[in-house]
């Protein structure tokens, strides 16, 4: 089960011409959005716009920090606290460190631009996948997890996460940001989703740590 931590921190986002999703990382006192660089390559003016109560609206944000090379990661915040907090949050923990080849991992995300309905106020809520993890490598110093799921268009730039419910208290690993799907000869999608781990974009964060949440 996905708890309500990133069904209610993860968002719809355009930026340009192209959209896709975002999500909210508390990390260290500090509040993040995460998303794929492709999706937000795009910026002018320090904004980007984010759907929400039935209509996209601006949201003012700086970036943090931006992949390089295969590192297909931004990190911006803003003003706005976007996503849960509090004490009686779950908690949440940016890393891949436990994961295990078989086990089952979830991806939140934005499909062609779909979305659910919503018991929260203005917010939509994402669209969830369950996959299996395939497989990592690394390529060019950048570690990639691969997701034996269909990882649609619109995914790019969400949370690939999973669950230790028997930890006290439940923990909620976020492991990686997706960003494509791996096509078959013909370019069309062979089922396995690849995101790159999530320890990218803790980097770019220490590089340069902003918004107290």
């Amino acid at each position: 089960m996905v708890k309500p931590f990133f069904l209610r921190g993860t968002f719809h986002i355009r930026c340009g011409t192209k959209s896709g999703t975002a999500f909210a990382l508390n990390h260290e006192g500090w509040q993040y959005l995460v998303t794929a660089l492709h999706v937000v390559e795009d910026i002018k003016e320090s904004t980007i716009e984010i759907f929400y109560d039935e209509s996209w609206k601006t949201l003012a944000v700086e970036i943090i920090g931006i992949g390089s090379g295969d590192i297909d990661v931004a990190v911006l915040s803003s003003s706005v606290v976007l996503g849960p907090r509090g004490p009686n949050e779950e908690l949440v923990v940016p890393s891949s460190t436990g994961m295990k080849i078989g086990q089952q991992l979830y991806l939140l995300g934005f499909p062609l631009g779909m979305m659910g309905g919503s018991p929260y106020p203005s917010v939509p809520l994402p669209l969830v996948k369950a996959g299996i993890l395939s497989g990592v490598d690394k390529w060019h110093g950048t570690d990639f997890i691969y997701v034996d799921c269909y990882a649609n268009r619109g995914f790019s730039g969400g949370p690939l996460i999973y669950y230790q419910d028997q930890e006290m208290p439940p923990t909620t690993y976020v492991v990686g940001v997706m960003f494509r799907f791996e096509p078959d000869q013909d370019g069309r999608n062979s089922g396995i989703g690849v995101a790159v781990d999530i320890r990218h974009a803790i980097s770019l964060i220490h590089s340069n740590p902003r918004t107290p949440i």
